[in-house]
């Protein structure tokens, strides 16, 4: 295998914020996938499962539907965090160690596509319409949009509007319906909010009612920057569905603070950009291990809490706290479900006698079944073929599963699987897109 890397200079335009770029930062281009049947095409159609080994540089792609191999890609450096695809479902999109972000094509199979938009990545996220990519780092503090052949669009220095020092990001989401993205910060008392929506209305920095009186100057919406100002810097722990709520707490206290205290979850409101109430929570609810779903008819969150391995629950309507944990099970650090799914999938890494998965029913709350597999550790869970089925690994096997029936489906065995992804195939309006 060889590399072709093309090198641009990469300055300084990701400390200016909003500035637009024609300095591209370093790239990449090799031919890093190789088809088990010598096929060169066809995979932008196919519902795809993405093995990871070799310490994330390793790639195996297996069908779908049968878990059969279709081809392994090498990596040019370690993916970070969970590969993306693009709505069309041509491309694959990554975030890799050294500030790489990578694109796989799935049609014109082989090559791989590579931009270093900086030294760490924190979160990359595409938007819903597969034409931007939002990049967000802990080093340097920066934010860069890309286009979807990895072009630096713009950048943004990540600090407030009057200036100052700046921040690293600690978090990057998609709020789909809003055609937006939504920043978080390790320092800086704000949220942001990108909309890539060409007829966003203008910005006006300041209290909102002053604008609707005239008062403030506005600058544009499209990709500009809306900030939704906090008390302190905050950690977004979870979102609601439509992405107009985030959930977010401050920053854990030194070692050996006793969080049983309580923990003030803040529940923010994008459309009015402040918060809007508190709840507070026993234990130290965990970053991204939350879920939202529905019962009944109505919206719920399940937050895991801590070391204790609680989950709580929070009906949306109200942000009203159920007075009940889900189940008693020590350890649980994450809740997994789709919304075709009718479970929620309950992670216990610290359950006796061994690592548990647990699956609650979403309308009664009762448990259901429990997965165990002796001297094996249970991979994080996904859902692939619109949540009909549940992709379940260990380090040396991958499962498919009907999550309606919990029956198994297929069954492979595979060494060193570190983490596996459902990649669905694109949706039948997509392709005539």
């Amino acid at each position: 295998m060889f590399f072709v890397l093309l090198l641009s200079p990469w300055g300084t335009s990701a400390q200016d914020a909003g500035r637009e770029t024609d300095k591209q930062p370093p790239r990449l281009e090799v031919p890093a996938c190789t088809a088990s049947d010598n096929r060169t095409t066809g995979l932008a159609t196919t519902d795809l499962v993405l093995a990871v080994r070799d310490a994330g540089r390793e790639l195996l792609l297996l069908d779908g539907s049968t878990l059969a191999v279709l081809g392994r890609c090498q990596l040019p450096h370690a993916l970070e965090g969970t590969p993306v695809r693009s709505p069309q479902g041509r491309y694959v999109y990554a975030a890799a160690a050294g500030g790489w972000v990578l694109r796989l094509d799935l049609q014109h199979f082989g090559q791989a596509l590579g931009t270093r938009t900086g030294l760490a990545l924190s979160g990359l996220v595409l938007s819903a319409d597969g034409r931007w990519l939002l990049a967000g780092h802990a080093q340097p503090h920066s934010l860069v949009l890309l286009d979807a052949q990895l072009n630096v669009v713009r950048s943004y220095r990540t600090s407030a509007l009057t200036g100052g020092a700046d921040s690293a990001v600690s978090g990057v989401w998609l709020a789909q319906a809003r055609r937006s993205f939504v920043v978080a910060f390790d320092t800086l008392p704000e949220l942001w909010e990108l909309s890539y929506d060409p007829a966003a209305e203008p910005i006006h920095d300041g209290l909102v009612h002053d604008y609707r009186m005239g008062e403030a100057i506005a600058t544009a919406g499209f990709l500009g920057v809306r900030r939704t100002p906090l008390s302190q810097p905050l950690r977004v722990v979870l979102t609601d569905a439509p992405l107009r709520h985030l959930l977010a707490i401050a920053a854990p206290g030194p070692p050996g603070q006793d969080a049983r205290s309580g923990t003030e979850l803040e529940i923010i409101n994008l459309d009015i950009r402040r918060r809007i109430t508190t709840r507070t929570l026993t234990g130290y609810p965990m970053a991204g291990a939350g879920v939202v779903f529905t019962s009944g008819t109505r919206p719920w969150l399940a937050l895991p809490t801590g070391p204790e391995g609680r989950v709580v629950l929070i009906e949306t309507r109200g942000w009203t706290l159920h007075p009940e944990t889900l189940v008693a099970l020590r350890g649980v650090d994450a809740v997994r479900s789709h919304p075709a799914t009718p479970q929620l999938w309950l992670h216990a890494t610290e359950a006796t006698p061994s690592d548990t998965l647990v699956l609650v029913d979403k309308d009664d709350w009762r448990v259901i079944a429990t997965l165990r597999e002796p001297d094996r550790r249970w991979l994080p869970v996904s859902f692939a073929a619109g949540g009909r089925q549940a992709v379940l690994a260990t380090q040396t096997e991958i499962r498919l599963l009907d999550t309606r029936t919990l029956r198994e489906l297929r069954r492979v065995a595979l060494a060193q699987v570190e983490v596996v992804f459902a990649l669905d195939g694109p949706a039948p309006d997509a392709l005539q897109k």
